[in-house]
């Protein structure tokens, strides 16, 4: 796992370098982050200030990454990594004191507002012009495109994807009387709940015809009392709690950074090894 995460690290700084990495920021040149030369040459900045949620923990090596790029690449790079619920409380408090970083990891979610805002580097003609790039796909890029500009690059197209837990007591065995809680993947099943891709055009997914058995799938597990009946005010907390106290009997979570911590609360509790994992 380790290694995954260090290859996507790896291209996250190098774009950081050659196109503004995960996301770069609009801000004014320092005396550390300069980019450019007088005579217009581009020039290696000493230090590369980024704002992530998902890099490298203290506990997986960070100190020695860290350490190992400014050896590698004379530059200093200083992360800020808040606490993950409060990943974009504390990145949106950076953009309005002034204190913007050079490089930010952001959602989806997130990118539409904060590129429309106009907080963000237009990146779009430096990617296509990026040696780095050069052989891959831009249908990457350009799926994450706003307004037809490019304001970030995805670093990965896995790795810390989503998987359903099960849990397992700390006799080795499953329950399977209490219900499934979040994102209800298993029953969508074919049926995509956003827009997609039919026959070559773009199409609302909720108004396919796989959607209306879907949909009659998750009302009878809803009306069986398979699906927890506060799935729909459900946070991500609150589901985790009901994991922990045998309230829920499988959720859809992060596989690496979730399970993680899953794993960790869960053996303290129940003195249980790992968790089962499964439908990836």
């Amino acid at each position: 796992m380790k290694k995954s995460i260090l290859r996507s690290v790896g291209l996250a700084l190098s774009l950081a370098l050659v196109t503004g990495g995960l996301v770069g920021c609009k801000s004014n040149d320092t005396k550390e982050t300069v980019t450019k030369a007088e005579n217009g040459a581009v020039v290696k900045p000493t230090i590369i200030k980024m704002t992530t949620d998902t890099f490298l923990k203290p506990e997986d090596g960070m100190d020695e990454f860290l350490a190992g790029f400014k050896k590698q690449t004379g530059m200093e790079l200083k992360v800020t990594q808040p606490v993950h619920n409060q990943y974009y409380d504390k990145l949106s408090l950076q953009f309005a004191s002034g204190d913007v970083p050079d490089v930010v990891e952001i959602a989806s979610t997130y990118l539409t507002t904060f590129g429309s805002n106009g907080a963000l580097w237009d990146m779009t003609d430096t990617i296509s012009k990026s040696k780095v790039l050069k052989d891959i796909d831009p249908k990457y890029s350009d799926s994450i495109k706003v307004n037809d500009k490019s304001f970030a690059y995805p670093i990965q197209t896995g790795g810390n994807g989503k998987k359903t837990i099960i849990p397992v007591s700390a006799a080795g065995v499953i329950n399977t009387e209490v219900p499934y809680s979040i994102y209800l993947r298993e029953f969508y099943q074919d049926a995509i709940p956003n827009f997609t891709q039919v026959d070559g055009k773009w199409v609302d997914g909720m108004s396919q015809p796989n959607m209306k058995l879907a949909l009659e799938r998750i009302s009878t597990a809803y009306a069986d009392g398979l699906i927890d009946k506060e799935i729909v005010t459900n946070k991500t907390s609150s589901v985790r709690d009901k994991f922990y106290a045998g309230k829920i009997g499988a959720f859809t979570y992060w596989q690496e950074i979730g399970i993680e911590l899953l794993n960790k609360t869960y053996k303290k509790l129940y003195q249980v090894e790992k968790l089962l994992q499964c439908l990836q």
